[in-house]
């Protein structure tokens, strides 16, 4: 039921009342209820200004309410509770919650078996890490092309300075046409990039430098490169297909601004080693040639990924990946590419994404926190609900037990995630 108070005075957007200025001393009180003045003009309330008494709505008074005017007005949950009790139902559920995710995940190097895990990111609204691996793979073909770890020099910065706000390398074959389908670059980050993305696109060729336009892209979230250099696999958008005796450009590419204390490095050359390209960098206006090559291998689509069985790999508790000598191990081609399964914790809601837990129990389960917030009763206290409560809560408990489900069989949890 609407509630009234009387106008003391009013403007096209605001109106005044006497009864505002006893009200608890909450700014966000009536934010997102509405108001409906004598001639039937429904407004909705944006802020609520108790020391004066006065409320600003959206849009304007269609007919101004005047002095000694009844409003009846409507409370609701203004968007900034609103979200908050999205995020704590999210965050309720999102322990027990999980994803499956596939990615091919590196590189392996032959007799290196320990492999870096993405850093832990516990942050409630940016976590995009995994809870745990249930299957490791490994590709039979080897890259058609690139520069590999054993030409190792040193490393160049990228969005560090100015000057280095991009990488590119250029490559080409010369003697049939490729489909090529991943993209590996030996990298790692200084600093934290928990809110940054990587983007790999390969471009066309003009005046020799990369043309400026993507043909095709890949994209790694920054916080899953990890701080000791290793290779790190683009899975492009498409197969890309170069043809034969075609200049292109890798050309990599870091979403925050320049900085000095977090960034991307790539492993380059002592000299150039690759014959089809270089390594250049571009400050904002034009290329530089390094007179070296970044390394980077390229692979096709890839079929026939084959299993090492549960005993043959092993999480260790600094997030390590450890792949034991065994017989698959010893057929397995260097430089193949290394595919993991696994599962992860939901992505938190946003207003661009699709949501990955179920709607049904995340609207009523933030039902059920607001309706107990307005109604002043614990959400799970049966004994204090009114019947609307008991209802939402009900309906939340309901949709909840279709989301909790056990992991797939052979899933090894990630320590510390």
């Amino acid at each position: 039921m609407p509630r009234t108070i009387t106008a003391t005075a009013s403007a096209g957007t605001t109106v005044d009342a006497d009864e505002l200025k006893a009200m608890p001393a909450d700014s966000t009180l009536f934010v997102g209820g509405f108001a409906r003045n004598s001639s039937g003009d429904v407004r909705y309330i944006t802020t609520f200004d108790r020391t004066n008494g006065r409320w600003t709505v959206t849009p304007a008074w269609g007919t101004n309410p005047v002095a000694a005017t009844k409003l009846e007005y409507w409370r609701s949950w203004n968007p900034a509770q609103i979200d908050d009790r999205i995020e704590d139902s999210w965050n309720e559920l999102r322990r027990t919650a999980w994803v499956p995710d596939v990615r091919v995940y590196t590189v392996y190097e032959f007799q290196r078996y320990f492999y870096g895990l993405p850093a832990a990111d516990r942050t409630i609204v940016t976590n995009t890490n995994w809870n745990g691996v249930t299957l490791v793979q490994f590709a039979p073909n080897q890259p058609k092309g690139g520069v590999d770890h054993s030409d190792l020099y040193d490393f160049q910065a990228l969005k560090s300075l100015s000057s280095n706000q991009k990488g590119a390398q250029g490559f080409k074959f010369d003697d049939a046409d490729e489909w090529i389908r991943y993209v590996a670059v030996y990298m790692g980050h200084v600093g934290t990039l928990t809110s940054s993305t990587i983007t790999l696109s390969i471009q066309a060729d003009t005046a020799g430098s990369a043309s400026g336009t993507d043909l095709v892209t890949g994209t790694r979230s920054a916080d899953l490169v990890h701080p000791v250099p290793q290779w790190v696999v683009f899975q492009l958008s498409r197969p890309f297909r170069a043809v034969a005796n075609t200049q292109y450009h890798i050309v990599l590419s870091l979403s925050t601004a320049v900085d000095a204390s977090n960034y991307i490095q790539v492993g380059h050359t002592e000299d150039n080693k690759y014959d089809n390209g270089t390594f250049k960098k571009y400050d904002g206006a034009a290329w530089t040639d390094l007179s070296k090559d970044m390394l980077f291998l390229l692979y096709k689509e890839q079929g026939g990924w084959t299993e090492l069985y549960g005993n043959e790999w092993e999480l260790e508790p600094d997030r390590q990946i450890e792949l034991r000598p065994s017989r698959e191990l010893h057929f397995m081609p260097d430089l193949s590419l290394i595919r993991l399964t696994g599962t992860r914790y939901p992505d938190a809601p946003n207003d661009t994404d699709n949501i990955e837990l179920p709607f049904d129990w995340l609207v009523y389960n933030t039902a059920a926190l607001l309706a107990a917030s307005r109604l002043q009763a614990p959400a799970r206290d049966p004994d204090r609900m009114d019947e609307r409560l008991r209802l939402w809560v009900a309906k939340a408990q309901a949709a909840r037990m279709t989301v909790q489900r056990r992991k797939p069989a052979g899933t090894k949890t990630i320590f510390n995630a």
